[in-house]
């Protein structure tokens, strides 16, 4: 069953005695290791909630939403004939540590319950991660994958083998030093040299290829849907993040954000949904490009998104209780001068200091340089 990981006794043994104890398994190692790959396969036979930083951006209380999916299983138990298996995987529980100490907080706390009826509990960190304190109090078992440089040239083969690729030794050591010991990275450059084929079309390719391709390539629904699925979290916020260069029109960077906000309302609260990442694709890029096909593009000057920087923005934004993304909005205009006095004045209604910082941080990732001061010079 985990034979493309590679694992040796001791981590074999460590998977199948966690799996009759009452505790969270910590599997833990460097980005791209496949962690929440295993830990997927591991919980293969349950019903899976998959948290990760995105969470973050919910403002709700992650260890109520855990609780929630432990006791509907509970009472799953009592009351059907169903007796469904659960299991919860908490990505980079470092990231909740090092951006939402409240969350992480809330995490630990739920852990230190003992009871999970039977849900099991997967959590993916760093290495270090583990000598943090907070650990200290808990009963987990751990895992850690580390890969030495044969094991990694046996993945090779096998990702190789897999997908019917005679690749040359040479070619091999040098996807490897490429992909710097990153398994998912090595696996989309195994693909990109090979240039995939899927269904007698498909190509799978970087994320930078793939959105240059929504300018220039015709696609049906279907097809989009397919190619470009896999990749759609980080093609799709690297469109948003180029709006601005793409298009000057309001009505259409309005109607862009408006779908992705719908889209973020589908992922929230149909996560457990199958097909979501299908309608997510549909709402996000397919939707742009629908859109872009009738455009004049501005220009093709192509910014990788920044969303985890602005997303912490965003967050220190709500707590410090202003609305930055309206504002951020309202900057925008006033950077290619469509504004008009009204805006201004809801611009000024701001704390000085709240602007300032909002004013910052717009100029650092819009590459603009508006002064606080043009603000007050504004108003007639």
């Amino acid at each position: 069953m985990y034979d493309k990981y590679f694992l040796t006794e001791d981590q074999l043994d460590t998977i199948s005695n966690w799996s009759n104890k009452n505790e969270p398994l910590f599997i833990c190692g460097g980005v791209g290791s496949g962690k929440t790959s295993l830990a997927k396969d591991i919980l293969n036979d349950r019903v899976i909630t998959h948290i990760d930083a995105l969470y973050m951006k919910n403002n709700s209380d992650i260890c109520e939403y855990i609780q929630n999916i432990i006791q509907r299983r509970n009472i799953t138990m009592m009351f059907s004939q169903n007796k469904e298996k659960r299991g919860v995987i908490i990505d980079d529980i470092d990231i909740f540590y090092k951006h939402d100490k409240k969350a992480f907080r809330s995490i630990i706390n739920l852990l230190l319950n003992s009871n999970f009826y039977d849900t099991k509990i997967i959590i993916t960190s760093s290495i270090k991660f583990l000598n943090n304190r907070s650990l200290n109090k808990l009963n987990y078992s751990k895992l850690f994958i580390i890969y030495s440089s044969h094991t990694i040239h046996k993945i090779c083969k096998n990702i190789c083998d897999s997908y019917s690729f005679n690749i040359p030794l040479v070619k091999k050591k040098e996807l490897i030093r490429r992909s710097s010991n990153n398994i998912n990275k090595l696996i989309s450059l195994i693909e990109s040299e090979n240039k995939l084929e899927t269904q007698g079309q498909d190509i799978f390719e970087e994320e930078d290829i793939l959105y240059n391709k929504l300018f220039k390539r015709d696609y049906t629904l279907k097809d989009l849907i397919r190619i470009y699925t896999p990749n759609k979290n980080k093609i799709s916020l690297d469109l948003l993040e180029n709006i601005f260069n793409i298009t000057t029109d309001i009505k259409f960077i309005k109607d862009i954000y408006n779908y992705y906000a719908l889209s973020d309302i589908f992922e929230t609260k149909c996560i457990n949904f199958s097909s979501i990442q299908e309608y997510d694709t549909i709402l996000t890029i397919y939707n742009f490009y629908y859109r872009i096909k009738g455009l004049t593009i501005k220009n093709s000057t192509f910014t990788p998104n920044k969303y985890v920087s602005k997303s912490l923005i965003h967050t220190c934004s709500h707590k410090m209780n202003f609305n930055s993304d309206i504002s951020y909005f309202y900057l925008y205009l006033i950077k290619i001068n469509k504004q008009d006095n009204g805006i201004v004045k809801e611009l000024t209604k701001v704390n000085k200091k709240q602007l300032t910082i909002l004013i910052k941080t717009f100029n650092y990732y819009y590459d603009s340089k508006i002064k606080v001061e043009k603000i007050y010079k504004l108003i007639k």
